[in-house]
Order: C-alpha cells, then structure tokens, then sequence
C-alpha cells in the first residue's frame, strides 16, 4: 500500500540534470521576446487556454556548489509535465529549450553543472499535449555547499481521517540556505515509538506545507509517527518527536468493473474472470471477489456466494446443474467489509457431459535421461468424445501420493496422443506421475496408477557443480601445482582426468580412477570414501577433512559411475 500511496500523492519528485547552456543562435519560445539580444518575458501566466492552473516555481535553494533545486506545487491539471528554465539575469530566459524536463507528477527539479557562488533565475512552466502554460515570475537562488540541517520542532498534532487516513501538522522548519518553500518534509511510522521506521518515509509533504494527509496500511490501528525535514541540498533534522493517531475507517468500497468473461468449464460448473478491483487502501492481494450465480437475471442472492477467493482473477463456480444457463455478478470486498455493488451480469451454460473417459491409467515409462523422459499409455474412450479428441493431463510429484489436481499439470498431451516426452525434468531426482485423460467436456478420468521415475544423475550439474567445485579445488584447482596430475578446473577436464585414467599414486596403482558401471573398483571412491587401499586418514580426501556426505555426496557419485559415467 505504500507505493500506492506515494506514487497517488505524487510526493518523491524526479530530479534533472542537465547543464545550462547560453542562448547562442538565439530563439525565443512562446511567451516570450527577443529584446536586446535576449529573450525577455512576454505577459503573466496564471490560468491559460489551456484550462488549467499551476503558479510556477515557488522557491529555489542550492543542492550543492554547482546545483540548485526548485520547487513548485503540482498544476490542477494531474498530466502535465514540467518544464524548467534557467537564466543568470531575470529578463534572460530562452523558453526554446528547457534545462530540465520533470515528469508529471513532480514537484522538485534539481538543475546541475552549474557555476559556483552564482546567482540564478528560474522559471518553471507546465506543458500538456505539447502546449506549456506560462507562469513567469523568476525565482532567485544562489549556490552554495551546504551542510547545515534545517531547524524543526516536529510534528505539532496528529489525527485520523475516513479513509485509513492520518493528518499530521507542523509548525514550518526554518534553514539557513533554503527558503521555506523548498523544504520537504516527510513522515515516517511504527505501531509502537520504538518501531517508527526512520529509514523509510511512508508519505511526503508537498515543498512548503504545514501538513499532509497520509494513507496507512491498515484502518482504524494506532501509528506512532515521526516528521522530518529536508532542505534542498538533502540534508536532513534528527528530531524524535512522537505523535500518536488512529487511522480513520475504511468507508469506500473497492472501485471494480465485475465479471469480464464466464464460460462452462464442466457438466457441474462455470469458470469466470474479472480484472482486479483497485482499493484506497488495500492491496489487491487482499481484495476478496465474490461470484454469485443465478438461473435467472433477477434471482441473485448477494447473502450467499457461489464461489469465493482471495487476490485472484478467475474463479470456478462448483455444484451447478448439467447443460444449464447461468447468468453471473462478480463483486470486490475489502478487509473492512465494504463491497462494491456492480450489476455487471455475463451468462453461460455448463457443459451437457458428466461422465469421466474410460482410462486405465497405466503408463509406460521409457528413454529415461537427465532432463527427460517419454511416456505413453493405452488410449482412453468416452461416452461423446472421439478418441482423437481426448487429451492427457501430467501430474508430478516428488511425494507418492501427494498430487495437486487444482493446480496446471506439469504437462498435456496433444489431442488424441498415445504418449508424450516429459522436458524440463531435474537431474538426479524421483518423480512419482500420474497420467489423467481429459474428454471435450472438460471430465478427467479417476486417478490410477502412480508410476515412478528415476532421473538419471547429470556430471555437469549433480557430479561437477554440486562435488567437485565444492570439494577440490584447493588440490587439483588447475593452479601452478595440480596434485596427481589430475586437474579439476573444469568440468571437461575433471571428465578427462577421471574416467577410464589410471590411478597416479602409489595407494592407487593398478586402479582406474572411475571405471564406469562400477563403483566398488573406481580409486575416486576408495579415495572419498577412506575404503579399499586407502587405510591412513591422511590419505583420505579432501584433505582438509571436509569429507563427503553419506547420505547425498557419496550415493550420487556411486549412482552416477552405476549409470554408466556419462559425460552428460
């Protein structure tokens, strides 16, 4: 709710920085004339043809010894764009080019690259649709470091406001170098004195205010709330003043445009989507959506949903009766309660099929590698659908048993597919599967058999990444002294080194490093598992004494030479 509210306040403003440049090959813009030499302001700004208002810049202070910052209250006009015009002399301006373009929004605008202990003018204009709004009068300011806080007492009162508001107000700050309508001030809150977060404001003031009003995360909870000021070069007061208030109730409902689309998923039920509803206070993860059914346009019962959730924008409609016409509401509900009371009707009709395929369920598990695996079955059939256009749903676990059927299946087969290749699978794990035919209508088949399938363990990601490179680099890391002649640089060259290489060492003469298929005659495991030759701790690797895990390390590595060694 926080970005909501600074981004609706329009209170962190963007900051230009662009340099100044003269007014060489001088071209004067609208609103202004050439006069001497230079560009002289033409008339007053005010309210324009443009049929909004904005006053211009209000103050000006410096950022550094070669920038300024200006500040001016946003234009009535909530799309306008501002445009910020520099000059040494107050008649000067060239209203060709501005220095710095701020988005709408802003209400700040730091102009750097300037010359320092130089006074400045500036003028800031409101542009919409490419047309800008003169509003001419100059703000002066000169630059200067500046490293002096501003002086403020804190927040003077707080008070809740319908809405999850907070008003906080203020006695104005007072700066050395920045004029009082620069300073921004902004707030900071906690549900305790000692929570208040100080390093994350949660509303900002607009430049010169007094006050501000504050939207909370939740209504009606205390807050306790901190106010601090910024001058135009950044620099922050340090006051601990705590002020306490309740935010206001939450009184508006969600603003929501209802059901967008509803179709018949099943014999039994309705499938319906919306766009999410918008709230002033709560997050749309937070938005309750109602769905209410009726056989009839009028015969609503808004006491009593058909379906409920939570921060979605689809929802299933259970429990209706076969081959028969629905009309739909969606409505928003708030955390506190308040709905929206849309009529927004869309109608559908469930699907005349309820009766699941006929499908034993048995699948054949086949090729399998790392990262994949093929599947097929014996081909269902149905009271309606062909079995051409019958398709198969995927289900995996990592659990015997424990299958999501609510959720996307891992995969669906084609139309009227007697098998399907499984991709995207992990190395070295158990996947338990089960195959679900599903008709036109949308009817699956019951649940049949759970078939297993063992992924086969990959060098690159299970072997290299997760052992070696965790385990050998220190030895055989391919620096100036590569242990045994074996280095471990890299995967390919650890392949090399091992598979089908004889031992270097004396404990392993007449052994093969790693013979595939066979673990118990491979010298790699003698050495990592202290066994075979390999009697003396001192001989055991690694040598630092970080052995190897029996329970995942060592049985993949075996697993792996078991499978054949492969450099995959």
């Amino acid at each position: 709710m926080i970005t909501s509210l600074l981004r609706s306040t329009s209170i962190f403003a963007a900051l230009g920085a662009l340099l100044v440049s003269g007014c060489g090959g001088l071209t004067c813009g609208e609103g202004t004339a050439q006069q001497d030499g230079a560009c002289v302001i033409d008339g007053a700004g005010g309210e324009s043809a443009l049929g909004f208002e904005f006053a211009g810049a209000q103050a000006a202070g410096p950022a550094s010894a070669t920038s300024v910052l200006v500040a001016w209250l946003p234009a009535s006009e909530p799309e306008a764009l501002y445009n910020v015009y520099v000059s040494t002399s107050a008649k000067g301006f060239n209203f060709s080019e501005p220095q710095a373009v701020a988005p709408a929004g802003s209400t700040t605008a730091v102009i750097a690259g300037l010359e320092e202990d130089t006074n400045y003018f500036i003028v800031v204009r409101a542009e919409l649709d490419g047309a800008e709004q003169p509003s001419d009068t100059p703000v002066e300011v000169t630059t200067a470091d500046d490293i002096k806080p501003p002086d403020f007492a804190g927040a003077a009162s707080a008070d809740g406001k319908p809405g999850g508001i907070i008003e906080l107000e203020w006695e104005k700050a007072t700066d050395d170098l920045s004029p009082e309508g620069v300073l921004m001030y902004f707030v900071y809150a906690g549900t305790d004195a000692k929570d208040v977060d100080i390093d994350t404001p949660i509303g900002v003031s607009d430049p010169g205010a007094t006050s501000v009003r504050v939207v909370m995360p939740k209504p009606e909870t205390e807050y306790s709330l901190v106010v601090r000021v910024r001058d135009a070069a950044g620099n922050f007061d340090a006051n601990e003043k705590t002020v306490k208030a309740t935010s206001g109730a939450d009184v508006d409902a969600p603003v929501f445009s209802g059901c967008k689309t509803a179709a018949g998923k099943t014999a039994s039920s309705l499938v319906v989507s919306w766009n999410a509803a918008e709230d002033d206070i709560a997050a749309e993860e937070d938005i309750v959506n109602q769905v209410f059914a009726a056989t009839e346009a009028g015969g609503f019962n808004f006491e009593a949903p058909d379906a409920v959730v939570t921060g979605e924008t689809t929802a299933i409609v259970p429990g209706l009766g076969r081959d028969t016409s629905y009309f739909v509401v969606c409505r928003a509900v708030d955390p506190s309660d308040n709905s929206d009371d849309n009529m927004r009707l869309q109608s559908a009709k469930t699907k005349a099929d309820d009766v699941a395929p006929d499908f034993d369920g048995v699948v054949v598990v086949d090729n399998v590698t790392t990262f994949t695996a093929d599947l097929s079955w014996t081909p269902a059939t149905d009271n309606l659908s062909k079995p051409k256009n019958i398709v198969y749903d995927v289900f995996l676990s990592e659990t015997s048993g424990e299958f999501d059927l609510e959720s996307k299946p891992f995969a669906t087969s084609p139309p009227g597919a007697s098998g399907l290749t499984l991709t995207e699978l992990s190395s070295n794990t158990n996947y338990y599967l089960i195959v679900l035919a599903r008709d036109e209508g949308e009817n699956r088949s019951a649940v049949g058999n759970e078939a297993v399938v063992a992924m086969r363990v990959s060098f690159a990601v299970d072997v290299y990444s997760l052992i070696v490179v965790n385990s050998c680099p220190d030895c055989h890391g391919g620096g100036e002294v590569i242990y045994a002649n074996l280095d471990m640089s890299s995967a390919e060259a650890t392949y090399s080194g091992w598979v089908n290489v004889d031992a270097a060492s004396e404990l392993g003469a007449g052994f093969k490093r790693i013979v595939p298929g066979d673990p118990s005659i491979s010298h790699v495991m003698d050495r990592l598992k202290g066994t075979g030759p390999v009697i003396n701790v001192g001989d055991r690797m690694p040598l630092s004494g970080t052995y190897l895990d029996d329970i995942t390390e060592i049985p993949t590595l075996e697993t792996w030479i078991l499978q054949g060694a492969e450099n995959n």
